[in-house]
């Protein structure tokens, strides 16, 4: 009876071995390589759900009517249209194409202004977004809207995709500032 139970003991060991070592080599053994993407004309957006990326066209995007699910803060620059107050007071900027938000996939983001050239740290989770401190140049512009610009970023709470393309960031104070 000894000489069954040694037997099977040492089964068992060489067994458990053995699983161990296939373990220790499956950890060990190079990933598979991952296939390259070719570059196409069209910008990839990804669904939060689903999990096909979706094509859209710069020119599908510009015509509007893009679905805010396929849409992400860092999908694009996006330029300041207009700020509307809780007031309802209304503020546009004077020179188009200057005031821009670019953020970075790693929660980093650009500000474009009439004048300095800015950047800062920003969270961004289930509809909240929060800046962080702003680096700024300094130099000094007559006439500038930046410190309006600016003062709207720093009170920033929400933000949200219309299907018109838009991004619409909401202050704390329920001011609504449009971007496209």
């Amino acid at each position: 009876m000894n000489k069954v139970f040694v037997v099977l003991l040492g089964v068992g060991v060489v067994c458990v071995l053995a699983v161990a070592g296939l373990f220790i080599w499956k950890a060990g053994a190079p990933a598979a390589p991952v296939p390259e993407v070719p570059e196409t004309a069209s910008t990839t957006i990804t669904s939060p759900t689903t999990t096909s990326p979706v094509s859209v066209t710069e020119e599908e995007f510009d015509k509007g009517g893009v679905a805010p699910s396929l849409m992400s803060l860092s999908m694009k620059e996006w330029e300041w249209q207009e700020a509307e107050y809780a007031d309802g007071r209304k503020v546009a900027p004077s020179k188009a194409g200057v005031f821009t938000l670019t953020f970075g996939a790693g929660g980093g983001v650009e500000i474009g202004t009439d004048c300095n050239s800015m950047s800062s740290t920003y969270e961004a989770y289930s509809g909240t977004l929060k800046f962080g401190p702003v680096a700024s140049t300094k130099m000094f512009c007559e006439g500038s809207q930046e410190t309006e610009f600016a003062q709207l970023l720093s009170t920033t709470s929400t933000y949200q995709f219309t299907g018109k393309g838009e991004l619409i960031v909401k202050t704390a104070d329920g001011t609504k500032v449009t971007f496209r």
